[in-house]
């Protein structure tokens, strides 16, 4: 996922040849950052939505950077409202020759967290429908708890979809936030681990069990019928 920042400075400039890097090495699907809340929000994440015409416009503009690179929507409140203006920034990211892989945050599986659609209980099946992959929860790893029993869809319809970002996972947890998690439905997995493993600063780095748990993801592949990563 790119980070945010000007493409025409310095750190753009440094930053587009680390993705350039990336494709070269091959084997890499590179998601441009799209944030869909208002840029100066006195509400907070993530109300409101940003207007139909300015979440294009950031769209056309990433875009213009490659030709194969996907779409990752954030701040998302995945709600009847704000269909209309997720639906056209999904028409957007699908408008060139080539299909783009897109993800959405919703992060919506968080109910002490109200305006964040609490437990996804208003998201509509449509946009299930749209994209490649749900980011259904984003948070500490304490606080997983991955009840999906209430959504208003089909769950084994869209398992291929349901995305997971868990932060600050201890060695001796990880298994089983991924097992939790499958049981729930989800299929796609970012665990980081503790600080203390990271990288100086306040955010957790890669985990010192990323090999192990690549193996046990593998795993799961050769035994199931959906696709985990």
């Amino acid at each position: 996922i790119t980070p945010v920042c000007h493409w025409e400075n310095k750190t753009g400039s440094e930053t587009r040849e680390a993705l350039d890097a990336l494709r070269r090495a091959g084997d890499v699907t590179i998601l441009r950052y799209i944030h869909t809340s208002k840029m100066h929000n006195p509400a907070g994440c993530c109300r409101p939505a940003d207007t139909v015409a300015n979440i294009t416009a950031r769209v056309a503009e990433e875009l213009k950077a490659s030709s194969d690179d996907g779409i990752f929507f954030d701040d998302v409140m995945a709600t009847p409202e704000y269909m209309p203006v997720y639906r056209a920034s999904w028409n957007a990211s699908q408008s060139g020759e080539t299909k783009r892989v897109v993800a959405w945050n919703p992060d919506c599986l968080k109910p002490h967290i109200p305006e964040h659609n609490p437990w996804c209980k208003d998201t509509p099946e449509e946009f299930m429908q749209m994209g490649d992959y749900h980011v259904l929860y984003e948070g500490l790893a304490a606080a997983f708890k991955p009840d999906t029993s209430h959504l208003q869809w089909d769950v084994s319809k869209y398992q291929d979809k349901m995305t997971a970002y868990i932060y600050n996972a201890s060695v001796a947890e990880w298994r089983s936030l991924i097992d939790r998690g499958r049981a729930a439905g989800f299929t796609k997995f970012c665990v980081t681990g503790t600080k203390a493993e990271g990288p100086p600063g306040p955010n957790p780095g890669w985990p010192s069990f990323l090999d192990e748990m690549a193996d046990y993801l593998a795993a799961l592949n050769a035994e199931a019928r959906h696709v985990f990563a």
